[in-house]
């Protein structure tokens, strides 16, 4: 190569070199905002899907709304949400939590919905530091004593003791069968309703057990039939619980059935008819109209969505802001962050949201209800 052209080429290098830099800096300056994520883990199929998608849907608003706020605006961070569905299924939900806890920008995880898929993957969060946020109500997932699981919402003990006392006492029901779907979820639940049940006077004339994918009780229907029950009492899914009170007033038994905060929703009634008629649940928490700001959230959801939350929405999004709170006081450390959401405290949507050394909602509230005309009236 004669002199020339070396010039010519070193020249032309030095035109790179520096039109280089110079889109480096322009692509630094435009994307100058650090990516912070935020996991999130609930069934996005399957039967518990329709609560699922409404806590990913509310965690969505809590981010948007942080990111067109000006204090995180002022930190220079963009947060995000990063969704996986577990499908309800405890192995997936390990799979789903070890993905997550793999991505180093995620700081915390809004999630897991059933207890079943909380308490495996816990440990794996655990593992990285990584705050966990759930609304999964076993008692067993705070009990372990990990520092990184906290809870918004009631622990079934305290469901388990209200039902009891509602069915022996405001109700009147001196018999009831008892149903469990044999997921932890289940099983405490009603092992909780037992407890307290029979401590104020009632009889359970049956224990019966189901899988959690079963769909014909017409052989558990007629078992329990023969015991006369005045009530079944049952702690499972929205689906099962559908199929379970149709069967059972299609084979004459015009009882109620009785659940937990999982048939509480406007799905179990759709689906079961006039056969949902004068049926009972708890839920955990107060309805959304009797929550601290509930009516603002139904607002803000329904004007994003078109639609009206589930009954975990507002907790999944307090869960998330509990998160993003704690990211806005101390960064990004993963262990700051843990320590932060442990020790800190948001007024929520659904009051104040402060944990105890074991990471339970220091609020414990349980609402009940029955179907009145088709649609869910607070008992009290």
């Amino acid at each position: 190569m004669n002199r020339t052209v070396r010039i010519l080429a070193t020249a032309g290098a030095a035109f790179v070199l520096g039109a280089a830099a110079l889109t480096g800096c322009t692509s630094k300056s435009a994307s100058s905002a650090q990516v912070v994520k935020i996991g999130f883990a609930a069934p996005l199929t399957g039967d518990n899907a329709i609560y699922g998608e409404g806590m990913r849907r509310a965690a969505q608003l809590a981010v948007d709304e942080a990111n067109a706020s000006a204090d995180v605006k002022a930190k220079g961070i963009t947060f995000e949400l990063s969704a996986q569905d577990d499908m309800g299924d405890p192995k997936q939900a390990v799979n789903v939590a070890n993905l997550i806890a793999s991505d180093t920008k995620v700081v915390g995880v809004v999630g897991h919905f059933n207890s079943g898929c909380s308490i495996p993957a816990a440990p794996v969060y655990n593992k990285s530091n990584l705050a966990m946020v759930s609304v999964s109500s076993n008692p067993a997932l705070t009990a372990n004593g990990l520092p990184n699981v906290d809870r918004v919402v009631a622990k079934d003990d305290a469901q388990g003791a209200a039902a009891g006392k509602l069915v022996a006492g405001t109700l009147g029901f001196k018999k009831v069968a008892v149903v469990d779907d044999g997921t932890p979820y289940g099983q405490g639940l009603a092992a909780q309703f037992i407890k307290a049940y029979t401590a104020a006077g009632g009889t359970v004339v049956a224990e019966e057990h189901v899988s959690s994918n079963e769909n014909d009780f017409n052989s558990l229907v007629l078992r329990i039939k023969p015991k006369a029950p005045e009530a079944i009492y049952f702690a499972g899914s929205v689906n099962q619980g559908t199929l379970l009170t149709k069967q059972t007033k299609q084979a004459g038994m015009k009882i109620p059935l009785i659940g937990g905060d999982m048939i509480y929703s406007a799905d179990y009634i759709k689906n079961a008819g006039a056969a949902s008629e004068g049926d009972v649940a708890t839920a955990l928490g107060l309805p959304l109209e009797q929550q601290p700001k509930g009516t603002e959230f139904l607002a803000k959801y329904k004007a994003k969505y078109n639609k009206s939350p589930e009954a975990y929405d507002s907790y999944a999004y307090d869960a998330a802001n509990a998160i993003i709170s704690a990211v806005l006081k101390v960064g990004t450390d993963h262990t700051a962050v843990m320590n932060a959401v442990r020790n800190g405290s948001i007024e929520g949507v659904t009051g104040t949201i402060a944990f105890d050394a074991n990471g339970d909602n220091k609020t414990q509230v349980i609402s009940q209800y029955r179907v009145t005309n088709g649609v869910w009236k607070q008992i009290q």
